[in-house]
């Protein structure tokens, strides 16, 4: 079933396979056949893999996975190491669309930046990680400084299974916990049988060595490009915008639709976001809300995104097809449609309803069916 689930659906299911020995080797041996990505398996996640202590479980990490944790090389002589690599030059010529891609499989997983992450680990957005040195120092040595609320807390139950995350609230009957990705869940004082707060960060050593050094190289220039008045492009509003984010009446039969800072892709997008509708398929529908003061005649426009995982769209006005708003919006890089002309509509005053519907995608996308919306105008005629 996993390739059929929504990404929240997958996150569940590895996060309740990795609490058992049995659920774990499952788990571990689709990453090994490649039916789960090995990327599902954040370096939070196999710390609690670890901590089953199963022989098996601990062959399967190291056979799909590599060593967590390494014993810790000096850090003057590894941060030189990778000041080598990343160099002003290099960070120059990154690839920024593969950088945020990195940043929502490593750093995404626990950290909130600029409106996105899971908030699980301490927010990057004000963080210093303009400057190398900062940001060597953090992801080098994670277990320098920890603070005491994202300790990595383990819990053994009473039925046998191993749980761990951060503790966001405690009462007197039980715990509140969070784990990378955003997975909550709750757990009761009488069914914990003893809770182990570990003297280690969640956020374990070696992520650096884990990737390729140009994915290195993407991965820091993305966290530098997000600083405040650091380079990405400014985005300024589209005179007459009604702006995707901020519409009014958003509803989808699956998934969610929600904001989506876009600012790491340049400077394409109104206001550097968009409405990101993630966790549709084939048939499923968005329906939006369109607001019109005057009778008149107008001509719908719209600007949304193409990318590798993106959808294929018809757009249906007032129970009508709109011809022109039939769309592929596969790229193999993130980039906008540009404006495009949807044509000249009669509408009367009040609320039209404008309904996005997945068709389908582009046998090269990638299966996610998401679809992005920047912003729609109605210009009169």
């Amino acid at each position: 079933m996993y390739a059929s689930l929504a990404p929240a659906e997958k996150a569940d299911a590895v996060a309740t396979l990795a609490s058992s020995a049995a659920g774990a080797q499952a788990l571990l041996r689709g990453v090994e056949d490649k039916s789960i990505a090995r990327d599902a398996l954040s370096p939070f996640l196999v710390r609690q893999l670890q901590a089953l202590k199963n022989p098996e479980v601990d062959g399967l990490i190291e056979k799909v996975w590599g060593t967590v944790n390494a014993s810790k090389a000096d850090l003057p002589q590894r941060k030189a190491k990778y000041k080598a690599l990343l160099t002003p030059e290099r960070l120059k010529k990154a690839d920024l669309v593969q950088g945020k891609l990195m940043y929502g499989g490593t750093c995404g997983a626990c950290h909130r930046m600029l409106g996105e992450g899971a908030n699980v680990g301490p927010d990057l957005t004000g963080s210093n990680r303009g400057n190398l040195d900062y940001l060597l120092e953090n992801v080098l040595d994670p277990n320098a400084v920890i603070g005491k609320a994202y300790q990595l807390n383990l819990f053994s139950m009473n039925d046998g299974r191993v749980l761990s995350g951060i503790v966001q609230e405690e009462t007197d009957s039980g715990y509140k916990v969070v784990m990378p990705g955003g997975v909550e869940f709750s757990l009761t004082k009488a069914e914990v049988k003893s809770r182990e707060i570990s003297k280690f960060s969640t956020m374990p050593e070696g992520q650096f060595d884990a990737l390729p050094p140009e994915q290195v190289v993407n991965l820091v220039a993305y966290l530098q490009q997000q600083t405040a008045g650091g380079g990405a492009a400014a985005a300024a509003k589209v005179e007459g915008a009604i702006e995707g984010e901020t519409m009014q009446g958003v509803t989808v039969s699956k998934g969610q639709a929600r904001a989506q800072n876009m600012g790491g892709f340049g400077g394409q997008w109104s206001q550097a976001r968009q409405l990101w509708w993630t966790g549709g398929t084939p048939g499923e529908t968005m329906a939006i809300t369109l607001p019109v003061t005057k009778a008149g005649k107008y001509t719908l426009k719209a600007a949304l995104t193409k990318a590798r995982d993106y959808a294929s769209i018809e757009v249906i006005l007032d129970g009508e097809v709109i011809p022109a708003a039939s769309l592929d919006l596969y790229s193999v890089s993130v980039i906008s449609t540009g404006e495009l002309d949807w044509g000249t509509h009669v509408l009367q005053p009040g609320d039209h309803k404008l309904v996005v519907k997945i068709s389908g995608a582009n046998p090269a996308a990638a299966q996610a069916f998401m679809v992005g919306l920047d912003y729609l105008k109605l210009e009169a005629k």
